[in-house]
């Protein structure tokens, strides 16, 4: 099965329910997925002092602790912000 038939049928058959524009499932169905810095280095472009002094001054995602030595940051979060750049 598809993964577009899966959102589909996850949903009771409501394609509407199911899919959001550009044919992603939504929010609700996907699972929330935390990016390491690398991905977020690579997704946005910026370096690593760029990152940190914007999470610092409010204005990029903050990041969360996922474990001792490891941060990660929300990738819904991170995609938001970089969709907010694109339109300025």
């Amino acid at each position: 099965m598809k993964r577009e038939e899966q959102s589909v049928a996850k949903c009771g058959g409501d394609a509407a329910a199911a899919v959001q524009l550009g044919g992603k499932p939504t929010t609700a169905q996907r699972p929330i997925r935390v990016l390491r810095f690398r991905a977020v280095r690579d997704r946005t472009g910026l370096s690593r002092s760029t990152i940190w002094r914007l999470e610092r001054s409010g204005t990029f995602p903050r990041h969360r602790r996922i474990s001792l030595n490891a941060v990660g940051w929300i990738e819904d979060e991170v995609d938001t912000w970089i969709r907010s750049r694109a339109t300025q």
